[in-house]
């Protein structure tokens, strides 16, 4: 009877361990989302202040203000994008040193 206590042993181990590492998956898949909207985001904002830039270079307007509220929501994305990379790189280096720590734990 102790080889089926092990065996169930080992396949509620390898369950836990396939239940985190999905969660891992789909934890990464999220904050890579969010970033890639970040990135959408920050490229529709250059669009628009190109276009604004051109508009009153062309017709002589100004478009002061609107290059401004462009120019801020660009700042904020951009912030907004630098942090979400900062915390995807944190991300993957704790996971790096928690493999490593349970590796030698295992050692």
């Amino acid at each position: 009877m102790a080889d089926w206590n092990q065996i169930k042993k080992n396949l509620g181990t390898a369950a836990e361990k396939a239940k985190k590492k999905t969660g891992e998956l789909v934890d990464d898949a999220s904050m890579q989302m969010k970033l890639k909207r970040l990135e959408a985001k920050r490229n529709a904002l250059y669009e628009q202040l190109g276009r604004l830039t051109y508009r009153q270079l062309k017709t002589g307007e100004s478009q002061a203000e609107k290059i401004a509220d462009t120019i801020e929501g660009l700042d904020d994305v951009r912030a907004k994008h630098r942090a979400q990379a900062e915390l995807i790189a944190k991300t993957k280096r704790e996971r790096a040193e928690q493999k490593i720590a349970c590796e030698a734990e295992a050692e």
